[in-house]
């Protein structure tokens, strides 16, 4: 969490970028109720875990937007981290995307897996 924080403050992102600490299927729901943004445009998914990363995504799939990306560091992991990837397959089903995202493997590095963009 430190270096993140000292990230964010050395590219002066205190205005942009906000961290939640807690459990994330409490912390979600309680952030998307008090807060309700216009829109998400960058979401990166590290829960590894299918109940937060659902969640999650059920409180940012209405605020997507053209051009919005999700990123999932094990969102292809079959093996290990299911969770994350049966999210991933269940987005790339959703009646409402279909069609409209592009998923976009990683075969540069390890994390993220993969990328969702919204077209």
């Amino acid at each position: 969490k430190d270096s993140m924080l000292n990230l964010i403050r050395i590219y002066n992102l205190e205005h942009r970028v906000e961290i939640i600490e807690g459990d994330a299927t409490k912390t979600i729901p309680e952030y998307f109720n008090e807060n309700n943004p216009i829109l998400v445009s960058l979401a990166y998914f590290d829960f590894d875990l299918y109940e937060p990363t659902k969640i999650a995504y059920q409180y940012i799939k209405k605020h997507l937007v053209k051009g919005s990306t999700l990123a999932f560091d094990e969102g292809l992991d079959r093996d290990l981290w299911l969770g994350e990837c049966k999210v991933v397959r269940e987005i790339l089903n959703d009646q409402y995307f279909m069609g409209r995202i592009t998923a976009i493997p990683n075969k540069i590095s390890r994390q993220p897996e993969i990328v969702l963009k919204l077209n």
